[in-house]
């Protein structure tokens, strides 16, 4: 009688890790950059459309050590402010949470003449330049006339 109430639960613990071990083997992985995670962080300089595919963050998924990175969704967003953005990515029932930070650390560009000669008694009109200013976020901008004479 001793004999089978050990065996029962033997049983039962071989069982239980075996359900446990398909369940593991199931499982799908995110990587990032490599790295196995559930959740990460980055920045990404803004553009006017942004790339935030599971691609270009370097998120990739694995299950059974096979790659299945063509399985990996995510809802769309619209980047258009410079904030913090929760991403969500899932594949099959497992999900992956991504916080990026979009900024703007790239400077206007200031296009126009190099130079301009005014003749003695000659009306100046900062248009004279033509200038425009633009920027990655912000778009074109309004150039107010700044003379300085040297």
């Amino acid at each position: 009688m001793k004999k089978s109430f050990v065996l029962i639960p033997a049983a039962a613990i071989v069982l239980f890790a075996g359900y446990q071990y398909l369940q593991s083997a199931n499982r799908i992985i995110f990587k990032i950059n490599g790295e196995a995670a559930v959740t990460a962080a980055g920045e990404m300089e803004y553009q006017p459309v942004m790339d935030i595919s599971a691609q270009a963050i370097g998120l990739k998924a694995e299950q059974h050590g096979k790659d299945i990175s063509d399985q990996i969704q995510s809802t769309d967003y619209v980047i258009d402010e410079l904030k913090t953005y929760t991403l969500i990515y899932t594949a099959g029932d497992a999900q992956f949470q991504y916080e990026l930070s979009v900024c703007d650390t790239t400077p206007p560009l200031i296009e126009g003449l190099s130079a301009y000669t005014l003749m003695q008694g000659e009306a100046f009109d900062i248009s004279m330049l033509q200038l425009q200013a633009t920027d990655n976020f912000d778009g074109i901008l309004l150039i107010k006339s700044v003379l300085r004479v040297m």
